[in-house]
């Protein structure tokens, strides 16, 4: 299959830039899904916990206070620097880096937790099963990875790019937010191949009214837990 779309839309370098999108709190399924599978055979100050696509850094602010090491690498510069200077503010250490989680700059089986929290469905299907297989890489055997992904049954509109992977959408929530990857169930499974048990896999519909009266539209989302087996 030919390699379609960007390896990183700017867009989210000019919204950062522009001071969106900078959330200051960890999104509500992440602390869930940390507290439930926190390693309990260790001390938290041993515990890594890595997300690709951290963005304003939230995520991680909240694993770095628990007492986790943290580590995670953005495409955007300055939701890095944001990132990294909150995380200096407040005292909190970890490994914010500028990358591409296709090619994370980590060491093998040196991970506990992944997360990825919507960064991964803004690439194509294929570049996202890279990032997959780069995160299982990282990750200690036994390690677990928390993923949230955008469904194939969103309502959408705008130009596809093929490899799952659409632009210039018009409708809902995901408008100005450059390239945008749907997935179906699938899509999710082939992403996780021989090394991997998928432990949880949500599937979750939503639907949102315009509070001006038009038109409500919905969006569809993919909740995944999967644990590395070897």
């Amino acid at each position: 299959m030919a390699d379609v779309g960007l390896e990183f839309d700017p867009v989210w370098e000019r919204l950062y830039a522009e001071g969106q999108h900078l959330n200051r709190y960890p999104f509500n399924n992440v602390p869930n899904f940390f507290f439930r599978f926190l390693p309990r055979t260790k001390p938290i100050s041993e515990v890594k916990v890595l997300e690709v696509g951290f963005g304003a850094g939230n995520n991680l602010w909240m694993a770095a206070r628990e007492g986790a090491r943290v580590c995670g690498v953005d495409a955007a510069p300055s939701g890095v620097r944001f990132a990294q200077q909150r995380f200096l503010s407040e005292d909190l250490s970890g490994e914010l880096r500028v990358g591409d989680f296709t090619k994370l700059p980590f060491d093998d089986a040196t991970v506990d937790m992944a997360i990825n929290r919507q960064a991964l469905t803004q690439v194509s299907h294929s570049r996202a099963k890279v990032a997959v297989g780069e995160i299982h890489r990282c990750l200690v055997p036994g390690g677990v990875f928390w993923s949230n992904m955008f469904s194939d049954r969103s309502l959408r509109g705008g130009t596809y790019l093929g490899d799952g992977l659409w632009t210039d959408l018009d409708a809902g929530k995901l408008v100005g937010v450059g390239q945008t990857a749907f997935h179906s169930r699938e899509d999710i499974e082939a992403m996780y191949g021989p090394g991997w048990q998928i432990l949880e896999l949500v599937h979750q519909d939503n639907t949102e009214s315009d509070p001006k009266g038009g038109e409500s539209y919905s969006y569809c989302e993919w909740y995944v837990v999967a644990r590395k087996t070897a």
